[in-house]
């Protein structure tokens, strides 16, 4: 029978078909604060603490190889923090990297093919919009690197919240010559422009002596609460809406690169190691 409640999983934990995971996330080293052709917000991305060296090598919460269903989650943080606002917990699927260091198309897109597919409103494989990041992984040096999404002449440089291909005009610039690695930004797109589905070409216009950065979709699953100076327990499962189904969407063919954070809002300092604990259970439907 499936589990459709809070009370039916909290059941189901306490007659022994439940599991716990400690959870700790990697903190980012402090980012270079964002201006105004980054859109002026600064974000930090946490990836699980365990396992994570950053920015390569970034693990996922762990969950439960098999058997192949959704798991059912509530999830308490214990975020303490003053320098970042709208603590989120999010999926993030790589759609690729940017080469900073150089001029041209320099996008190398996964192999995966997008978009990201999930069931929606009872309708299967529905495609999804991400929020697309860049997340810095080699610090830029000698100039602020700049780029449009698109190629050198026009053409698709990314599909939009809508389906249509989007040949953009708007320039990214990163905020400064030497802009940090683990720095992440929101990425500039079109007027009236929402999320994209997927990411095709990156024409870096301005490069840096070195430079590269991860290109992240974020798809957003819940707050976690905004501590201030204070530690907050928040449960994921808010309003009354039922167990979170914490299972992440799949690429149109292929396997993409997926990975669960906390992402926070910030102006140019880093979360301070939020932890939490999950409270889980299979769903048997």
């Amino acid at each position: 029978m499936p589990i459709t409640t809070r009370n039916e999983l909290q059941q189901e934990f306490a007659a022994g078909r439940g599991f716990l995971f400690p959870v700790k996330w990697a903190t980012s080293s402090a980012p270079t604060a964002a201006g105004n052709g980054s859109n002026n917000l600064t974000l930090a991305l946490d990836f699980h603490g365990i396992g994570s060296t950053l920015p390569g090598t970034l693990q996922d919460i762990p969950r439960p190889a098999s058997p192949p269903r959704d798991w059912l989650t509530q999830l308490y943080t214990l975020a303490n923090t003053s320098t970042s606002r709208g603590v989120c917990l999010v999926w993030l699927y790589k759609f690729g990297t940017v080469n900073l260091a150089a001029t041209g198309n320099q996008f190398t897109h996964n192999a995966a093919t997008f978009p990201i597919l999930r069931t929606r409103y009872g309708a299967a494989s529905q495609p999804i919009t991400l929020i697309p990041l860049l997340y810095i992984t080699t610090a830029t040096t000698s100039s602020a690197p700049a780029f449009i999404l698109q190629v050198n002449g026009g053409g698709t440089g990314y599909v939009d919240q809508d389906g249509n291909n989007v040949d953009a005009a708007t320039t990214f610039t990163c905020p400064a010559a030497a802009t940090a690695v683990q720095s992440c930004y929101a990425l500039r797109l079109e007027a009236g422009d929402c999320g994209v589905r997927d990411i095709s070409q990156i024409d870096v216009t301005t490069a840096g002596m070195a430079g590269a950065a991860d290109v992240w979709g974020m798809e957003f699953i819940g707050g976690v609460g905004n501590s201030g100076p204070f530690s907050l327990a928040t449960d994921v499962v808010f309003a009354g809406l039922g167990p979170v189904h914490f299972t992440p969407g799949v690429a149109t063919t292929g396997t993409a690169v997926v990975r669960a954070a906390i992402v926070g809002g910030s102006t140019a300092s880093a979360l301070s190691t939020p932890g939490g604990l999950i409270v889980a259970t299979m769903n048997t439907a």
